[in-house]
Order: C-alpha cells, then sequence, then structure tokens
C-alpha cells in the first residue's frame, strides 16, 4: 500500500502584470511598501536636463521625477479676486467695454446673420 500524500495548498502569490511595453505593475506588500514605476524611452536630452536640475537642488534624479510629477498634479489655485484684476487688467489694455448681457446677445446675433 502506497503512503497517502497530504496535500497543502501553498498561499497565492500575488499576481504579477504584465504591459505590453515590457513593464511589470507589482502588488504592494503591507503598508510601507511603495510602487515603483519604470520609464522607458526617455529622450537623452531630458535625461540630461532632469539630472542637472536634481543636481541643482540636490536631489535624486528618483525623488526629482517625483517632486515634479506631484507639482504638474497639484493644479493651480487661483484666487478669484486675482483673476478678475488681471481680467480687469487685460480689458484696460485692449480697451475693451464691459460684458453685459445685451452686448453678449448682439454678438451672438451679428455672428448668426
Amino acid at each position: 500500500m502506497r503512503p497517502r500524500i497530504r496535500r497543502v495548498p501553498l498561499p497565492e502569490a500575488p499576481l504579477l502584470r504584465n504591459f505590453h511595453s515590457g513593464s511589470v505593475m507589482q502588488p504592494i506588500v503591507g503598508s510601507n511598501a511603495m510602487a515603483s514605476l519604470t520609464l522607458k524611452g526617455i529622450p537623452d536630452d531630458l535625461l540630461n536636463r532632469l539630472r542637472r536640475v536634481a543636481e541643482s537642488n540636490r536631489r535624486s534624479l528618483n525623488r526629482e521625477v517625483i517632486e515634479r510629477l506631484e507639482r504638474s498634479l497639484e493644479g493651480r489655485r487661483l484666487d478669484p479676486e486675482t483673476l478678475l484684476a488681471r481680467a480687469d487688467g487685460l480689458r484696460g489694455r485692449l480697451a475693451l467695454a464691459p460684458l453685459d448681457d445685451a452686448t453678449i446677445r448682439q454678438a451672438k446675433r451679428d455672428r448668426r446673420a
């Protein structure tokens, strides 16, 4: 009689996701793990500029790229008063009359005619 083999299920390995570019996205394991991103096909000129800026900011290339990505995704916060002041300044330089409902309606009629 053959000995009975008990099969113990193995814990499932986290799935790796492969992309057509060859990049691999690994799942985050644990609370302190951070995701990785691989960039391919960066033009030499851009890479050299990033390296120079990172060095002048006393950052690693990785930290410089993260800082720039964060800044680009923050969006600009516009103060409404500042925006209106800029619009008034532009209107003054161009000598435009203030817009009101009647002026806008007339402009729409003129373009339709």
